[in-house]
């Protein structure tokens, strides 16, 4: 249902907590300088360790026990991690070149190029159902082999030798070595797979891990995970790494303060995603803080309700909108922007933003808002819409947009609307249930790169479908869209935004950032906004 789109409500729900241990030895120094525990709480409990199959909130345990061709530093940009150096032809054909010096937690079988065929081929098997292997079928041949339309044997990664990785891609994409960080892109060793029975990643028996961490002997799945550094870990450098690093995952968490501040302040955690409204709190601690754009916000009609079934009632509402005036009172509050777009601004197309490459999708109304309301009424045979309720979340700046909003209406339309503001876990259910006609809502994004996620919940017959559309024509053009070439997908995309606008099924208003903040004392720890992992690696917490 609709809750699955809001990733973040349920982080603080959950009871998971990352405790990490840090112990470095100074040279020359006869005193052991020991670092303090490092807290951190991810979203829920975890179910699986196999990267294949695994969702966004295993991510970070993950990203932390397996070693990808690449890893993600401080500032966005691409390091090695088992592949040492890379080339590309074109930028279409990339060759990776394996360190001979990483090896699978059982300290004798060697990570090999094979390792990785195996496991991205696992990713776009249909069988497998990867979460995210939308954003690695720039492979040749994959998505077709996703669809079942060709073999797993067909898809274009190739070992060349053991240390030695070559992949083709559909189309040139510079930053293909980027996406190569992602789960999917893992290995997997295919002998120890082949012995799991269909349990692989299930449980401390069935994982064969090549990362920082490693899993102790203690962890079933879905109750607590202990991490402990992996020792023998190939990757080292400047920053002080040591071996003798312990990171504790315990779902044994002391929740008796009333907020994430609460506990940030009293360092219970020490890295948090929290609400941007509390930012001058975490900035009077000292805390280092990430801003990420995560939801957009837009006007959202029911288009089975009583009233806004009529698509020229819900014309009127947006035709009244001065969106030059809309925009101004938006800039006014701190963390949201004005969103010209229904799609997230992160999602890129052949490695460009989708936003940079889209044209306008607003186009100005020819009949004036209250001509339109009232052949609405004449359809409707109804002389009132004065029990039109605007739901609005419960958020001091979004409140604010909300009832500039309402301002537009009642001047434009001559109505007399009322708003109620509800916490937004509650906006989330009215919503999800149909109680509601008119509501400013997030759409909130996945980490993955497919714009077609934020179209699937306006299907027909989508369980996420928020706005109870029921459109032949729309689900037609979504699914051509689907199958549309590289080329032509900024076009098609745009179409689809166009759609749900002109028809005044979901109006963009505004994007809203989320916030991740990290101790003052805290050193070397790297946050991804992307694809919001953490990489707990070279981490240290001062005294």
């Amino acid at each position: 249902m609709f809750s699955k789109f809001l990733k973040f409500n349920a982080m603080f729900v959950s009871s998971l907590v990352l405790s990490l241990f840090f112990f470095v030895f100074l040279s020359g120094c006869k005193n052991q300088v020991k670092y303090q525990v490092i807290n951190y709480k991810l979203g829920r409990n975890i179910s699986t360790l196999d990267p294949q199959s695994a969702g966004s909130d295993e991510s970070t345990v993950i990203k932390n026990i397996f070693d990808g061709l690449v890893r993600i530093g401080p500032n966005g940009e691409v390091l090695p991690a088992i592949a040492a150096f890379w080339e590309s032809d074109s930028d279409s054909t990339f060759t990776f070149h394996l360190s001979k010096e990483a090896k699978w937690s059982d300290q004798k079988t060697n990570v090999t190029a094979y390792d990785f065929v195996f496991g991205i081929k696992r990713a776009i098997d249909p069988k497998t159902k990867s979460p995210f292997v939308k954003e690695i079928l720039c492979i040749k041949n994959s998505k077709s082999a996703n669809l079942g339309e060709k073999r797993l044997d067909d898809v274009a990664i190739t070992a060349v030798d053991d240390y030695t990785l070559k992949i083709e891609l559909e189309y040139p994409f510079k930053d293909f070595p980027k996406i190569c960080s992602l789960s999917s892109m893992m290995p997997c060793c295919q002998n120890f797979f082949e012995t799991c029975n269909g349990q692989y990643g299930k449980n401390i028996k069935t994982l064969l891990t090549n990362g920082p961490f490693g899993i102790t002997k203690n962890w079933e799945r879905g109750r607590a995970i202990n991490l402990v550094k992996n020792k023998n870990y190939f990757r080292k450098d400047e920053r002080g790494f040591s071996p003798s690093i312990k990171l504790s995952i315990n779902d044994e968490f002391s929740d008796n303060k009333n907020t994430k501040f609460d506990l940030f302040a009293s360092e219970e955690i020490d890295a948090c995603f929290f609400n941007p409204s509390l930012s001058t709190k975490f900035e009077k601690l000292g805390a280092k803080i990430f801003n990420f754009n995560n939801k957009n916000w837009g006007l959202i009609f029911n288009c089975q309700g009583t009233f806004f079934s009529n698509e020229n009632l819900r014309k009127s509402f947006i035709s009244s909108i001065d969106r030059k005036y809309l925009s101004s009172e938006i800039e006014k509050i701190r963390f949201l922007s004005l969103s010209d777009h229904i799609v997230a601004e992160n999602i890129t197309i052949n490695s460009k933003k989708y936003i940079d490459l889209a044209s306008n999708i607003f186009q100005k109304s020819k009949l004036d808002p209250k001509e339109l309301l009232k052949l609405a009424m004449k359809e409707l045979k109804n002389n009132s819409i004065k029990e039109i309720v605007f739901l609005s979340p419960n958020d001091e700046g979004l409140n604010t947009i909300a009832n500039t909003l309402l301002e537009l209406f009642n001047k434009n339309l001559d109505t007399n609307l009322n708003i109620r503001s509800v916490q937004e876990e509650n906006l989330n259910l009215e919503i999800n249930a149909g109680n509601f006609e008119l509501a400013l809502m997030p759409i909130s994004f996945k980490t993955s790169n497919d714009p077609m996620e934020t179209f699937d919940i306006f299907k027909s017959n989508s369980p996420d479908n928020i706005a109870m559309l029921k459109n032949s024509e729309f689900d037609s053009l979504l699914e051509a869209t689907k199958k549309t070439s590289d080329d032509k997908i900024v076009t098609a995309i745009e179409y689809l935004e166009k759609f749900l606008v002109n028809h005044a099924v979901f109006y963009p208003v505004c994007s809203s950032s989320e916030c991740f903040a990290v101790n003052k004392k805290i050193q070397d720890l790297i946050f991804n906004p992307e694809n919001l992992d953490v990489d707990f690696t070279f981490a240290k917490k001062r005294r």
